[in-house]
């Protein structure tokens, strides 16, 4: 009987600690979950910022690429296909885009015939930014590329037929922009510390890794 009584008492008292403290847990637990929804909503919050200065710089740096190369074509020098001109042009606004790589004018064939730097023999018919350009007889907008002509870096590339009176594609120019020159646009030092964010092109390839650390 005593072994009961005692048996009994312990049990009341455990369950006497457990409602007292159970508010307190309650409290608690409480108290994380809001805090991880409300660090939820900051992160998802944080890269739709992220997401729409990116997608703007895309979009801008796209817009110069097209008003570029829609001038360019219409020169006459790039109309009549004259190379010692072309060259001469293509170098002039090349020192005024320090973010642009190259500006190169292939033939219908593909191949490089001008490039406002320096060139071997190159063919270009597949990439696919010229192809689309061709095409569609409009500004394309390329991929992810190694630059083939001059200089082999990370690129992203655009591309612009040059028409003929009769709207017919003579040759292409292209616009290829180093693609390091976007890494400026993505601040993450907003995001909570340990923050990962990546950016992948359409085909899937990571194009950026960034980590924050520290703060």
């Amino acid at each position: 009987m005593n072994f009961l009584s005692s048996g009994s008492i312990r049990i009341k008292l455990a369950l006497l600690i457990i409602l007292a403290v159970l508010p307190g847990l309650t409290i608690l637990l409480y108290s994380g979950l809001e805090q991880r929804r409300l660090s939820i909503e900051k992160a998802e919050h944080a890269v739709s910022m992220l997401t729409h200065a990116m997608a703007e710089a895309q979009n801008e740096t796209a817009l110069t690429a097209r008003q570029t190369l829609s001038v360019l074509a219409l020169l006459p020098g790039v109309q009549a296909m004259d190379l010692p001109a072309c060259t001469e042009i293509f170098q002039a606004v090349l020192a005024q885009n320090p973010n642009c790589i190259n500006i190169t004018l292939l033939d219908l064939k593909g191949d490089v015939v001008a490039a406002a730097r320096p060139f071997t023999d190159t063919n270009l018919a597949d990439r696919k930014h010229v192809q689309e350009a061709l095409k569609t007889r409009g500004f394309a907008v390329g991929e992810y590329i190694l630059s083939r002509v001059s200089v082999e870096v990370p690129a992203f590339a655009f591309a612009m037929p040059v028409l003929n009176p009769a709207g017919n594609p003579r040759a292409v120019l292209t616009m290829a922009v180093n693609l390091a020159s976007f890494s400026r646009f993505h601040d993450i030092s907003h995001l909570p510390e340990q923050s990962i964010v990546a950016v992948t092109d359409h085909q899937g390839l990571r194009l950026w890794l960034f980590r924050r650390i520290c703060g």
